[in-house]
C-alpha cells in the first residue's frame, strides 16, 4: 500500500492539515486500508463525508481507495457513535447481555433502532466493515441486547451502531468481547429420587492456557446442611488445551430420603468451580436439580373432565400426568364405552406409559367422533373414557373418567333462510402450555363459501388455531375443530386463572349478518413467584487472600417474571461473622431472568471461638409490586483459624555472668474477650537471684512479675528484661501463667523460658593488617577465647583515630552462635593531616584504634588496650631513601 499526501486548507480556519490518500498495490484483492493520523490536539477523521472523532479506523472501499482528511474536532467520539458498550456472560443461561449508552439523534433525526454485529475474534476483536453480511447483524430497538446463541468453545466479539429512519448509519462502537466461562448444556434437570438420573454436559468457552480443573459440589437449597439430595459422577472434570472444546458428561443421580417432601420435590444446586488455565476468574456457574419425591400421595391429573367432538371425524383432546414420582414404569390403558354395543368415539393412543424420568410431563390424548347416520335424541350422544392404571406403585390409584359428547350431524333439515352458527362450548379451561378444543358448525346451508375468522381477545394469554374456518355448500353441516392453547407468560399471576375470549367473525355465503357466540377461555397459571438462590450453604475460612476473610460468590434470580420492579434485600444475621455485598438487588420485567452475583465474606475476629467455628444465616427479603416469594436462606459457617496461647519469642536465654542482661518478648495469640494477666514466675525453691523488668517495673527474687493484655493491645509484643544477680552457673525456668474471665485464658499455663547462667566470655580484638596506606580500609577481627558460644553475642565497640575517614563513633558487632571469630566491617582511612615523606626520609603516620566497650555480658583486655592499625601517607619514599 503506498501513501500519497497533499496540502489542504480548512474553510473555517487558518491551519493547514494534510490529506492522505491510500492506494492499494496493483493486484491486491480489496484489502483493509488502514491509516493512523496523529496530532497534538483532538481532531476528527472524515471518510467519504462521514466524520469520526478517532485516531484510527478500519475501512474497506469498493474501489480500494480511501481519502482521509484530518481537521480539528472534539475528540469525543463520532456523532451518533454508541459509547460504553459492555458484554457480560451468563453461562447458566447460555447468553451474553450487551448494554451501551443510548443514542437519541443521528444527523438531526431520531434514532429508530440499532444494529448489533456479532463475529468471532480473529485473533482480537476489531470493528466490523461498513456493510457486513446480514447474517452477522441483529436489529434491536433499545440499548440492550440479550444474545442467546452462545457458541460452545468460542469467544464472541460484538459492536453496535445507531440507525435512523432515513437509513443513515452511525460509526461502529468500540468492540466488546466475552469472557472465559463454563458452558452447561442446560441450566436445570429433573430426576426421580431412588436412583433416577439425568445427564448434562460441561465445556469451556475458549481454549485455556493450561489444564483446567472443574470441581462440582452439590448442596440442598431447601434444607441446608441436610444430606445431599443428589450424587454426582464424576465430581471433578479436567480439560486440557487439546480437548477443551469436547463436552464432558456429568450424571446426576437422585438420592432416596424416605420422606414425604413438601410439593413432592426437593431442590439441589450444583456449583461448578474452575481453576487453572486462565479460568480462575470464570463467573460462577450453577445447575438446578429438581428431585421428584416418591414418598408422597400418588394420583393422576387430567386437563379436562369433559370433551366435545363432532361425529364423523370431529376431534378433541385432553392430557394426563402423574402427580407423584413412580417406582417404575406406569401404564394407563384407555377404553371408550359404547351405546348399545355401538361405539360413538375412539381414543388415540389406547395406552400411555410414564417413566420415572418423565412422569410429570403431560401426555396428550386425542378423541375422535364416529358417524352413526342416526338422528340422535338431543342431537348428541354421550360416552365415557375409562383409565385403567398399573405399575410403578400406582396399582391402587383411581383415575377419573372423561365424559365425551358427540355432536350429531343427522338431525332434520334446518329451517331454510335461518343461517346461524352452533358453538359446542360456551367456555373452556386450558392450562398455560396446555390446550383445549371446541367445534363450530353452520345451522343451515349457505349460498356460497362461509368464512369464520377466529381471534383471541388477548393473544398473550391464549392463542387459537386455525385462524379461520371455511364452510362450503358441501361440508357446511360437518363440525370443524378449533384448538385453544394457553400461553406461558413466566409470571405468577394473581389468582389461579386469567380469562380471555375467542371471537368468531362470520362472512360470506349469506351469513354476513350472523353473530356467532364467543367462547370464554380461562387459563390456569403454572408459575409460582419466588427467587432461585444458587447456594444453600457455604463454608468459609477466617483468613483468605491478602489476610482478609475468605469470600465466595453465589447468584440470585427471580423464578418468574414480575409485574413491576422487585427488590431483594440481602442481609447477614451476624455481620461480625460474615458480610454480604451488594445488599440490594434490583430486578425489572426487562431483566428479571438475569442472575445477580452476591459475595459473602467471612470476618476474621482474631478470637479463638468455641467449637472452632461460627455460624450465621444470609437472608433474602423480597418486596415489590405484589411479588410474594418464599424466603430463601444461605447457611454460612466460618471456620476459626485462631487458637488461644502466649507467643514467646525465645525458648532459652543465656546470662553470662553477674549483672548480665537478656530480653525476650511476649504477646497473646488471639484476641481475648476480657483483660488477661500474664504472670512470669521463676522456678525452683531457692532464691533465683534474678531481676524481671517490663516498662520500668522490676521484681526480684521469687516474686511473680505481672503483665496485663487487653482486647485492644493483645497482639502488641511486650519486652521482658532479665538481669542476673548471681555469680553461680546453672539453669532455671521462667513459668508463664494467665488468669482472665475469658475461658480461653482462665488459669492456664504456657511454655517456659529456660534461663541458663554461663561463664563470662573473653573477647579479643586484632588488627588484620598494619600498616595500611591512607585511603585503604583498616581491617580488624574479633574472636572469643575458648569454645564457641551457644548464643549470639552482641559486642559494643568504639573506633577512634587521627586517620579515620569518619568521626569517632560506637557500633555493635554480633558474634554468631557456634563461631569463635568474626571479621569487623572495614573502616575507611584518610590522609587527614599526614605529610608525604621528605628528603630526610621521615615517614609521617597516623592510626585507627578499636576499643571494646565495657558490658556485663563479656570481658575484654581491649577495653583499655585497643587494637590499632597504623596508617601511612600513600606517597612513596623518594628514590634517595631506597636502600
Amino acid at each position: 500500500m503506498r501513501p500519497t499526501s497533499q496540502g489542504a486548507r480548512l474553510t473555517s480556519g487558518e491551519i493547514e492539515f494534510p490529506t492522505l490518500t491510500l492506494v492499494a498495490r496493483a493486484g491486491s484483492a480489496a484489502p483493509d486500508l488502514t491509516a493512523t493520523v496523529r496530532a497534538t490536539r483532538p481532531y476528527t477523521v472524515v471518510i467519504d463525508g462521514t466524520t469520526h472523532s478517532t485516531d484510527y479506523f478500519d475501512y474497506i472501499d469498493e474501489n480500494n481507495t480511501a481519502a482521509i482528511v484530518a481537521r480539528l474536532g472534539t475528540g469525543a467520539g463520532a456523532p451518533g457513535q454508541p459509547q460504553r458498550l459492555s458484554a457480560r456472560v451468563y453461562p447458566d443461561l447460555r447468553s451474553v447481555l450487551l448494554r451501551w449508552d443510548e443514542v437519541e439523534r443521528l444527523n438531526e433525526y431520531p434514532v429508530s433502532h440499532y444494529e448489533v454485529h456479532r463475529s468471532t475474534p480473529a485473533p482480537g476483536c476489531r470493528r466490523p466493515p461498513l456493510d457486513p453480511p446480514s447474517r452477522e447483524i441483529s436489529i434491536v430497538r433499545d440499548n440492550i441486547f440479550l444474545d442467546t446463541a452462545v457458541r460452545v468453545g468460542e469467544d464472541t466479539c460484538y459492536a453496535v451502531r445507531a440507525v435512523n429512519w432515513p437509513g443513515a448509519n452511525s460509526h461502529w462502537s468500540h468492540s466488546a468481547g466475552t469472557q472465559r466461562s463454563l458452558i452447561l448444556s442446560t441450566s436445570a434437570v429433573t430426576v426421580a429420587e431412588a436412583a433416577g438420573y439425568a445427564d448434562y454436559t460441561v465445556v469451556l468457552s475458549s481454549q485455556p492456557t493450561d489444564d483446567v480443573t472443574v470441581r462440582l459440589d452439590a448442596s440442598n437449597r431447601d434444607a441446608p446442611g441436610s444430606p445431599s439430595a443428589v450424587s454426582l459422577s464424576p465430581h471433578v472434570l479436567r480439560f486440557t488445551p487439546q480437548d477443551w472444546s469436547i463436552p464432558k458428561t456429568v450424571r446426576v443421580i437422585g438420592v432416596d430420603d424416605d420422606v414425604d417432601n413438601p410439593s413432592n420435590r426437593r431442590t439441589a444446586i450444583i456449583a461448578h468451580t474452575a481453576s487453572g488455565g486462565g479460568y480462575g476468574t470464570a463467573p460462577a456457574t450453577t445447575l438446578e436439580v429438581t428431585v421428584t419425591d416418591d414418598d408422597g400421595p400418588q394420583g393422576v391429573a387430567l386437563s379436562a373432565e369433559r370433551v366435545t367432538v363432532a361425529e364423523d371425524g370431529g376431534e378433541g383432546l385432553y392430557t394426563l400426568a402423574l402427580t407423584g414420582a413412580p417406582s417404575g414404569p406406569v401404564q394407563i390403558d384407555l377404553s371408550v364405552s359404547t351405546i348399545d354395543g355401538t361405539p360413538a368415539a375412539t381414543v388415540t393412543p389406547t395406552r400411555l406409559t410414564f417413566l420415572p424420568e418423565d412422569w410429570s410431563e403431560p401426555q396428550p390424548v386425542t378423541v375422535t367422533g364416529l358417524d352413526d347416520d342416526t338422528d340422535n335424541e338431543g342431537d348428541q350422544r354421550t360416552v365415557t373414557i375409562s383409565h385403567a392404571i398399573s405399575g410403578g406403585g400406582y396399582d391402587d390409584v383411581t383415575v377419573p373418567d372423561v365424559a365425551v359428547t358427540v355432536v350429531d350431524d343427522d338431525g332434520p333439515p334446518p329451517l331454510e333462510n335461518v343461517p346461524g352458527v352452533t358453538v359446542s362450548e360456551t367456555s373452556i379451561i386450558v392450562p398455560e402450555n396446555g390446550a383445549g378444543s371446541y367445534n363450530l358448525v353452520l345451522n343451515s346451508a349457505p349460498t356460497g363459501d362461509v368464512r369464520i375468522d377466529l381471534s383471541s381477545a388477548n393473544a398473550a394469554l391464549a392463542t387459537v388455531a386455525p385462524d379461520h374456518l371455511i364452510f362450503t355448500t358441501g361440508n357446511w353441516d360437518g363440525p370443524q375443530l378449533v384448538v385453544v392453547s394457553g400461553v406461558d407468560d413466566a409470571i405468577d399471576n394473581p389468582g389461579e386463572r386469567r380469562s380471555t375470549r375467542i371471537h368468531h367473525a362470520v362472512s360470506g355465503g349469506g351469513y354476513d349478518s350472523v353473530v356467532a357466540d364467543p367462547v370464554e377461555v380461562a387459563v390456569t397459571d403454572d408459575e409460582a413467584a419466588g427467587i432461585t438462590v444458587s447456594l444453600a450453604a457455604v463454608d468459609l475460612g477466617e483468613t483468605g487472600d491478602a489476610g482478609a476473610g475468605e469470600a465466595h460468590d453465589y447468584t440470585v434470580r427471580l423464578a418468574t417474571e414480575p409485574m413491576g420492579e422487585v427488590t431483594v434485600t440481602v442481609s447477614s444475621a451476624a455481620p461480625g461473622v460474615a458480610t454480604v455485598q451488594p445488599q440490594r438487588l434490583r430486578f425489572t420485567p426487562d431483566d428479571w431472568f438475569i442472575p445477580h452475583v452476591v459475595t459473602v465474606t467471612g470476618v476474621n475476629d482474631a478470637v479463638a471461638n468455641p467449637d472452632g467455628e461460627r455460624t450465621t444465616t444470609v437472608t433474602h427479603a423480597v418486596e415489590g409490586d405484589g411479588y410474594a416469594a418464599a424466603p430463601q436462606t444461605v447457611a454460612v459457617t466460618v471456620t476459626d483459624d485462631d487458637s488461644a496461647g502466649v507467643v514467646i519469642s525465645e525458648a532459652r536465654l543465656y546470662l553470662p555472668g553477674r549483672y548480665a542482661e537478656s530480653t525476650y518478648t511476649v504477646k497473646l495469640a488471639s484476641r481475648p474477650t476480657h483483660d488477661v494477666t500474664l504472670q512470669i514466675v521463676p522456678g525452683g525453691t531457692d532464691n533465683p537471684r534474678l531481676g524481671i523488668a517490663h516498662g520500668g517495673h522490676e521484681t526480684q527474687g521469687r516474686v511473680s512479675h505481672e503483665l496485663v493484655f487487653t482486647p485492644g493491645n493483645w497482639n502488641r509484643a511486650k519486652t521482658v528484661e532479665i538481669t542476673n544477680f548471681s555469680e553461680e552457673g546453672g539453669t532455671l525456668p521462667l513459668h508463664h501463667r494467665t488468669s482472665s474471665d475469658d475461658p480461653n485464658y482462665r488459669d492456664r499455663s504456657w511454655s517456659d523460658v529456660t534461663v541458663e547462667r554461663v561463664g563470662n566470655p573473653s573477647i579479643a580484638l586484632a588488627a588484620v593488617s598494619s600498616p595500611v596506606k591512607a585511603g585503604e580500609d583498616a581491617e580488624f577481627a574479633m574472636s572469643i577465647e575458648g569454645e564457641a558460644l551457644p548464643y549470639d553475642l552482641r559486642v559494643s565497640l568504639r573506633v577512634t583515630g587521627s586517620s579515620l575517614a569518619e568521626d569517632d563513633h560506637n557500633f555493635t558487632v554480633v558474634l554468631p552462635a557456634g563461631q569463635t571469630t568474626v571479621t569487623i566491617p572495614p573502616l575507611q582511612t584518610s590522609i587527614g593531616s599526614l605529610q608525604p615523606p621528605d628528603y630526610r626520609c621521615i615517614v609521617d603516620s597516623g592510626s585507627v584504634s578499636l576499643f571494646v566497650l565495657a558490658d556485663p555480658n563479656y570481658r575484654s583486655a581491649n577495653v583499655l588496650a585497643p587494637a590499632t592499625v597504623r596508617v601511612e601517607h600513600p606517597q612513596p619514599l623518594p628514590p634517595s631513601c631506597n636502600p
